[in-house]
């Protein structure tokens, strides 16, 4: 999903708790905080040698020490931080928009947006976690590690 799609979604449900669920099974608790929203330009150079950058807004969900269950943030708060961050430093629209949270270990993980769904009361986002993959042998399975090993032409790194 778009920063601009998810902001849609936003403000087509505005009065409505906003709730998140991790991977289709544990929601984030109720007591969360939206802390941050980063604006990320990425420049990489994947394992073939092959360069690419993009672009992605990330945002920060953030779990106070102490929680209560049921006070979860409305869509219409959440979409003024949203407009708040435009205003002061202007989100790429067109960018996927990733939510980062902390994870039971206290690791935080990045999340992609699954879909959005919407009920009488609540706005439930579905966030699914990012798989790693080999961009270079994605392209062309030999293209792995920039050169092809001596023993065998589809190893990889």
């Amino acid at each position: 999903m778009t920063t601009k799609e998810f902001m849609q979604v936003l403000q087509r449900n505005r009065n409505l708790k906003l709730k998140f669920v991790f991977n289709s099974k544990r929601a984030l608790s109720g007591g969360y905080h939206l802390t941050e929203v980063k604006n990320v330009r990425i420049e990489a150079v994947d394992c073939g040698g092959a360069q690419e950058a993009w672009r992605e807004t990330v945002v920060q969900l953030w779990l106070p020490p102490v929680r209560k269950k049921d006070d979860s943030m409305t869509t219409g708060k959440a979409l003024g931080i949203l407009e708040k961050v435009q205003e002061l430093s202007p989100m790429d629209f067109k960018a996927p928009c990733r939510f980062e949270a902390e994870e039971k270990m206290g690791t935080a993980v990045v999340y992609d947006v699954g879909n959005a769904q919407a009920g009488s009361r609540v706005l439930t986002i579905r966030l699914t976690s990012q798989k790693t993959q080999c961009k270079a042998q994605k392209r062309d399975a030999t293209a792995c590690g920039g050169v092809a090993e001596e023993s065998s032409r589809t190893a990889c790194c």
